[in-house]
């Protein structure tokens, strides 16, 4: 795994679960603000969050990854996760399922070594392409992915789980290697 003098990455496990919660949540609240309702980011239950990652990291992601950027002192700054694809797409192609960093380490690198090390992992699972959606209108998020080597495909879909929906850009990136 990828070691930084401000950070670590690692794989994430069940103690991890409450601050995965909070960075979660944050990065959220600070990204999503004018793309989500108010009403909806307020609403973000860290209990409720906290629990859904503690089952999901107890039971395993036997289909794919998760990482976290962890500092010396052990706060965790940032998530990352991939695997299997939710979606139809071309055999050899995995899936970066979400990537969030709590928005104190926003433009210090974490993103971009959290990034780097999943898809290093995707492509060890056996992966020649991925793939992720972004909110159409998180032009941060976008303009990282597009800095990182994603290129925006002109695939859109709208994310009805949210209210108002929201549109999502998909993008892509050869991770692996052809033999």
């Amino acid at each position: 795994m990828a070691s930084h003098p401000v950070v670590t990455i690692r794989f994430a496990n069940v103690e991890d679960a409450e601050r995965i919660a909070r960075v979660h949540i944050a990065a959220w609240r600070a990204a999503y603000t004018g793309i989500m309702s108010d009403q909806q980011l307020a609403g973000l239950d860290h209990e409720l969050l906290m629990r859904r990652w503690h089952h999901d990291l107890a039971t395993g992601f036997a289909d794919g990854a998760v990482l976290v950027a962890q500092s010396p002192q052990g706060t965790i700054c940032g998530v990352a996760s991939g695997g299997s694809p939710r979606d139809e797409v071309e055999s050899g192609t995995l899936e970066l399922w979400m990537l969030n960093c709590h928005p104190s380490s926003w433009g210090r690198g974490v993103g971009t070594m959290l990034l780097a090390e999943l898809e290093r992992q995707l492509a060890d699972r056996g992966a020649l392409d991925a793939y992720l959606w972004v909110a159409a209108r998180n032009s941060r998020a976008r303009h990282f992915y597009a800095r990182e080597g994603w290129c925006d495909t002109g695939a859109t879909r709208l994310e009805e789980r949210f209210d108002p929906a929201i549109t999502e850009v998909r993008y892509a990136k050869r991770v692996g290697v052809s033999s």
